[in-house]
């Protein structure tokens, strides 16, 4: 997901590639909108991955039984 990702921005970034698959340059609108929703994915991911609101509410001694 993540290469196809790359190369779908790599498409719009590059000139030529965007004129030769026929994409049209996102507007700006685009970037404010889409960076954030982008960021806050991470950061929800970072915090499941690294449990971190069960430490924040003192879960994990709960888990451990």
């Amino acid at each position: 997901m993540v290469a196809l990702l790359a190369g779908l921005l790599t498409a719009l970034v590059v000139p030529a590639l965007r004129d030769y698959f026929g994409l049209t340059r996102p507007a700006g609108i685009v970037y404010v909108t889409v960076l954030p929703v982008l960021l806050w994915l991470l950061a929800l991911a970072a915090a499941y991955r690294f449990r971190l609101m069960d430490r924040l509410l003192g879960l994990q001694d709960l888990l451990k039984d």
